[in-house]
């Protein structure tokens, strides 16, 4: 059976399910994908477990710089990923189970959409 992608969101989605696959992690809590406007900001609330290990990934299309930013509920920052790339990793292994936020800003001129997952 042969299947065509439709879109460069089909795409992007399909590409991160096989990266998360291909890194062994079976056991992925949640996966969501968006878009960022340019120059845009966009907020994600979770609420993670107390005394395990999350990494969050945010995988891009790869048009653009995205950077991201973990908050604890009090607004402190938790972790950050700053490198001129669209793929970011945080990692938190909270005190208490509690909402946290990952905020993804694009620091390019034209639209990326990413996927975000919490594992």
């Amino acid at each position: 059976m042969k299947v065509t992608l439709q879109s460069s969101a089909s795409k992007l989605i399909i590409a991160t399910l096989l990266f998360v696959i291909s890194a062994g992690s079976a056991s992925a809590i949640e996966a969501r994908s968006t878009c960022i406007n340019a120059g845009g900001v966009k907020s994600h609330r979770l609420k993670l477990p107390n005394y395990e290990t999350t990494e969050i990934r945010i995988v891009g299309d790869g048009d653009t710089d995205l950077d991201a930013f973990l908050y604890d509920n009090n607004g402190n920052l938790i972790d950050s990923d700053t490198d001129r790339t669209d793929y970011c990793v945080l990692s938190v292994n909270p005190l208490w189970t509690g909402a946290f936020r990952v905020v993804v800003k694009n620091h390019g001129r034209v639209y990326n959409c990413y996927t975000i997952v919490v594992d």
